[in-house]
C-alpha cells in the first residue's frame, strides 16, 4: 500500500512538471518567434504611407535632398528609406512587381543579400529570391535596360506583407518610370529609446514640409504583430488555465499523501510533542522530510517535458522543447507545490493534543483520505471543463479576429501563388473559368461556390463627405460565405444595380444618415444602397472589408480582378477537394509557371494555426494527465482505506456476504465519489470557466459535449481504478480478514 501511495506521489510531481515544462516551452517558442518577427522587420522601424482619405490627397514623396537630410539628423535615426509602390513590369505575357527603391532601403528593411550586391547605378537592378535565374542578365523597363546585379534572400517567411516582394524586381528610385512619378513610402528606423519620440518628430516634419495624405505607423503593424499578440494572449490564457487544473489535481494528490504520511506518524509525533518539541518543530520536520518528493520531481520534470514537446511536435509540427529559460522557471513553481502540499498536513498534525493523539487518532483516515481523492477527481473534471470552456472561446474569438472565413474555404487565384504574389505575375480567372470550374467533376466536392472581382479604386460621394476605396462585384453566396453581416437592408439583388456598403464607408459618407435608399455613382451608372454590412475578414486581405462596397458581378462588363471561392462539401476532404479544383483550372491554360492555387484563411497567418494546433495537442495531453492523477490518487486512497477496514470486510464475509457484494460494496463507493466529485467539478470547471473568459476579454460559451465527455471520464476513471481495490477486497480470505486489527 505504501508503496503504491509513493508511486503517486512521485508521478503526480513528476507530471505536473512534465506538464509545466511543455507549457514552458511553447510560451518561450511563441514568444521567441515573435521577437525574432519584429527584429526581423524593425521593432523601432516607422512607415509613412499614403492614407487614402480623398479630402487629403496624398502627394508623392519627393523631399529634396537637404530636407531628407534634417530628418536623418534627428536624435536617435538610424536609417531613412524611400520607397515606390508597386506597378506592374509586363513582357511576354508575364508580369512582375516593379518597385523603385533608394540606396538605404535595402539596409533599413533589413532585406539581405544571397548573391551579388546592391545596385550602384541608374542602370542595375535586384531582383527577389525567385528570380535568381535572372542574376547577370539584362531586363528592360519602360524602353530601358537594367543589369541585374544582386538577388535577395527569401522575405516570404515574414508574413503576407513581403510575399510579393520574392518576385520582385528593383530598381534605382531615380530611374523608376512607373505611373507615380515619386517615392509614395518612407522608413524611418531609430534605435529603441528613440522610438517614441521619433514617431512625434517624424509627423511634426511631415507637417512642417507640407507633406498631406500620409500616416505615420509603426511598421511591425503590417506584419499582424497586434494580432499574433492578441492571439497569444488568448490561447495563452486558455492555456494557463488548463496548466493551473493539472497543478491543482497533483496538489490534490499529493495533499492525500502527506495527510495520509501524517496520519501514520501521528502517534511519533505525538510523542516528540509529548517530550518537548514545539508546533513549528514538527511543521519544519514535517516539510524537511517532504523536500526529497520535490528534488525528485524536478529530476523527472525535464524528461517528461522533452518526451511530450516530442509528441507535440511529432503531431503539430510546432516546437515545445524547453530551453535554459523554461527549465530555470520550472523548478520554483514545483518546489512551492510540494512545500504547500506538504504544509497543510504537517500544521494539522502539529496541533494535534499529544494526549489525544498517543490514544489514538487516526480513525476518521478512510474518510479523509478518500475525501481528498474525491477532491483530486473533482479538479480533474473541473479542469476539463475549464480547458473545454476557455479553449473554445479563445478559437471563437480567434477566428473573429482573423475572419468570418471557414476553414472548408478556400480562394483560387493565381496571385496567391507563393504566397500573395507569384513571382512571375498572375493570371485573373474569368467568368468562364468559373462555369468550367462548376461544369467538371471537381465540383462534386463543393457544397457551395462564388465568383468574385476586385475594381479599382474609385470614390463613394455621400452627405457626410466622401471616401476612396475598391469596389467588389460578387456572387450572392459570397457575402454569406465570408463572415459578413447584415446590420441594416438587404445584400444587392442579381441583377439589379443595387449597392451595400460596408460598416466604415457608411459612417465616413453618410454619418448619421439612413444610406437605406440613397443613390450613388460609380462606373459611370447609378446605384441604389439596400444593405449595410459588417465585415467577417477584416484581417485577410482578398476578402471583404468594411470599408468597401459590394455590388452584383453580372452588372458591369468582366473588368478587375477575378478570383474564385468554394466551400467543401461536408464529409470530403478538404485538401484534396480543393486541389482537385486548383488541377481543373490550371488545365485551361496549360502554363504551369503561372499556376493556380488555393489559399485558405489559415494560409495567412500560419502561426495562428500552429497555436491552435499546439492549443488542441497540448489539452489532450493534459487531459490524459489530469485522468492519470485522479484516477492515481483515487485508487491509492482507496487501497490505504481497504488496509483500514479490513476487519469490517472481514466480519462481512463471515456473516455471508459473497465476494461479488464485497465489489460492488467498494465499486459502488467509488461511482459514488464520482458522482459527487463530477456534479462538484462541474460547478467549479463552469465558473473558471466564466473567470476566464472574463478575464480574457472574449464571450463565456459553455461547451455542452465537453461537460458530458468529462462527467462520464468521470466515471470511468473511477470505474477503472476503482476496480483494482475493490477486487482486492473481494479477494480478502474471511479467518484471515477476521484476524487483522484496524490500523
Amino acid at each position: 500500500m505504501n508503496a503504491l501511495r509513493n508511486l503517486v506521489a512521485l508521478l503526480s510531481v513528476a507530471l505536473a512538471g512534465g506538464v509545466l515544462g511543455v507549457t514552458l516551452g511553447l510560451w518561450e517558442r511563441s514568444s521567441d518567434t515573435l521577437r525574432a518577427l519584429r527584429e526581423t522587420v524593425g521593432q523601432h522601424t516607422y512607415l509613412v504611407e499614403p492614407d487614402l482619405d480623398p479630402e487629403r490627397p496624398s502627394m508623392p514623396l519627393d523631399p529634396l535632398p537637404g530636407d531628407l537630410s534634417a530628418l536623418a539628423t534627428l536624435p536617435g535615426v538610424v536609417g531613412v528609406a524611400l520607397s515606390t509602390n508597386v506597378s506592374r513590369l509586363v513582357t511576354q505575357e508575364v508580369s512582375y512587381p516593379l518597385i523603385g527603391v533608394d540606396a538605404a532601403f535595402f539596409g533599413v528593411r533589413r532585406f539581405a543579400f544571397a548573391a551579388g550586391r546592391p545596385f550602384e547605378a541608374p542602370t542595375e537592378a535586384v531582383v527577389g529570391a525567385n528570380l535568381r535565374e535572372m542574376l547577370g542578365e539584362t531586363v528592360e523597363a519602360g524602353g530601358f535596360p537594367y543589369r541585374v546585379v544582386g538577388v535577395l534572400e527569401s522575405v516570404r517567411a515574414r508574413g503576407w506583407v513581403d510575399a510579393e516582394l520574392d518576385g520582385a524586381i528593383f530598381v534605382p528610385l531615380e530611374a523608376y518610370f512607373g505611373p507615380e512619378g515619386g517615392p509614395s513610402f518612407l522608413f524611418l528606423e531609430t534605435t529603441p529609446e528613440a522610438f517614441g519620440s521619433a514617431g512625434a518628430a517624424l509627423r511634426a516634419w511631415l507637417e512642417r514640409e507640407g507633406i498631406e495624405g500620409y500616416r505615420v505607423l509603426p511598421l511591425t503593424e503590417q506584419y499582424g504583430a497586434e494580432l499574433r499578440e492578441t492571439v497569444g494572449r488568448l490561447l495563452g490564457g486558455a492555456l494557463g488555465f488548463g496548466v493551473a487544473a493539472v497543478l491543482l489535481s497533483a496538489g490534490a494528490n499529493l495533499l492525500a499523501f502527506y495527510l495520509a504520511r501524517a496520519l501514520s506518524r501521528v502517534r511519533q509525533l505525538g510523542v516528540r510533542r509529548a517530550v518537548g518539541a514545539t508546533r513549528q518543530d514538527v511543521t519544519l520536520g514535517e516539510l524537511w522530510g517532504a523536500l526529497p518528493w520535490g528534488v525528485a520531481g524536478l529530476v523527472l520534470a525535464p524528461p517528461l517535458a522533452y518526451l511530450g514537446a516530442a509528441l507535440l511536435t511529432r503531431a503539430t509540427g510546432v516546437s515545445a522543447a524547453p530551453g535554459l529559460r523554461s527549465l530555470l522557471l520550472l523548478a520554483p513553481p514545483l518546489l512551492l507545490l510540494v512545500a504547500v502540499a506538504a504544509f497543510f498536513p504537517a500544521l494539522w498534525a502539529a496541533r494535534q493534543p499529544p494526549a489525544q493523539v498517543m490514544r489514538g487518532g487516526a480513525s476518521s483516515a478512510p474518510q479523509r483520505r478518500l475525501l481528498l481523492a474525491g477532491a483530486g477527481l473533482a479538479l480533474g473534471v473541473a479542469g476539463l471543463v475549464v480547458q473545454a470552456t476557455t479553449a473554445r472561446a479563445a478559437e471563437a474569438e480567434t477566428r473573429r479576429i482573423l475572419g468570418g472565413v471557414g476553414e472548408r474555404i478556400g480562394t483560387y487565384a493565381s496571385v496567391l501563388t507563393e504566397g500573395l504574389g507569384d513571382p512571375r505575375g498572375f493570371t485573373s480567372l474569368t467568368r468562364r473559368d468559373y462555369e468550367a470550374l462548376l461544369a467538371s467533376p471537381a465540383a462534386e466536392g463543393f457544397s457551395r461556390t462564388a465568383y468574385k472581382r476586385a475594381f479599382t479604386l474609385s470614390t463613394l460621394e455621400g452627405p457626410a463627405g466622401s471616401y476612396l476605396s475598391t469596389w467588389q462585384a460578387a456572387e450572392e453566396p459570397f457575402a454569406e460565405m465570408i463572415g459578413a453581416e447584415l446590420l441594416a437592408g438587404r445584400w444587392p439583388a442579381p441583377d439589379a444595380a443595387e449597392v451595400a456598403l460596408g460598416q466604415l464607408i457608411a459612417a465616413e459618407t453618410f454619418g448619421e444618415a439612413d444610406p437605406l435608399g440613397a443613390e450613388v455613382h460609380a462606373f459611370g451608372r447609378a446605384w441604389t444602397v439596400v444593405g449595410v454590412f459588417r465585415s467577417g475578414t477584416q484581417n485577410i486581405p482578398g476578402g471583404l472589408r468594411d470599408e468597401q462596397v459590394l455590388f452584383p458581378g453580372p452588372m458591369v462588363r468582366a473588368q478587375g480582378f477575378g478570383s474564385i471561392l468554394v466551400e467543401v462539401a461536408p464529409g470530403r476532404d478538404v485538401a484534396a477537394a480543393l486541389q482537385t479544383g486548383a488541377d481543373v483550372l490550371n488545365a485551361r491554360y496549360g502554363d504551369d509557371r503561372i499556376p493556380f492555387t488555393v489559399m485558405r484563411a489559415e494560409d495567412f497567418y500560419p502561426e495562428v494555426r500552429g497555436a491552435l494546433l499546439s492549443l488542441a495537442a497540448v489539452y489532450r495531453a493534459l487531459a490524459a494527465a489530469l485522468l492519470l492523477l485522479g484516477g492515481g490518487g483515487l485508487a491509492a486512497q482507496m487501497l490505504v482505506a481497504l488496509s483500514l477496514r479490513v476487519r469490517e470486510i472481514g466480519v462481512r464475509r463471515a456473516v455471508g456476504a459473497r465476494t461479488t457484494d464485497i465489489f460492488a460494496q467498494f465499486l459502488g463507493e467509488a461511482l459514488r465519489l464520482a458522482a459527487l466529485s463530477s456534479a462538484a467539478g462541474l460547478l467549479l470547471g463552469v465558473g473558471l470557466g466564466y473567470l476566464a473568459a472574463r478575464l480574457q476579454g472574449v464571450p463565456f460559451l459553455i461547451d455542452l459535449p465537453a461537460l458530458a465527455l468529462a462527467v462520464a471520464l468521470a466515471f470511468f476513471v473511477a470505474a477503472l481504478f476503482g476496480a483494482g481495490p475493490a477486487l482486492a477486497a473481494a479477494r480478502l480470505l474471511p479467518a484471515d480478514a477476521v484476524r487483522e486489527r484496524e490500523a
